[in-house]
């Protein structure tokens, strides 16, 4: 079993490997964990999200949750490019808090360049 997200936050943000406002990590979390509650394979899983799917997924949640707000939430959670979310998804994959494949890169995230 892994720390409470707050704590792990904390600490990551106290060794400044935080890209982001925590804010936005938990929401993030929060996002894709509804998701894979939604969404599994025939045999009850999660699906694995790609890096554009994981956009969207956030993209859809941030219009839902703040309407036309939604890009200033973004500029105050200090984001503002597609590969600020893989980075985020790969501290949270860190801490033990979602699951990669093993072939996800960095990279995969760029390609989806400025999004909202």
């Amino acid at each position: 079993m892994h720390q409470p997200i707050q704590t792990f936050l904390a600490e990551k943000l106290s060794e400044g490997k935080l890209i982001a406002q925590p804010q936005f990590y938990l929401f993030l979390l929060k996002t894709l964990l509804e998701a894979g509650r939604l969404e599994r394979n025939e045999n009850g899983t999660p699906i694995h999200y790609s890096p554009a799917k994981c956009l969207g997924l956030l993209t859809d949640k941030l219009r839902h949750e703040f309407g036309s707000y939604a890009s200033w939430v973004l500029e105050g959670w200090q984001l503002k490019e597609a590969i600020q979310v893989g980075q985020a998804i790969f501290l949270l994959a860190e801490g033990g808090y979602l699951k990669l494949q093993g072939t996800e890169t960095l990279e995969d995230f760029s390609k989806e360049g400025i999004w909202i």
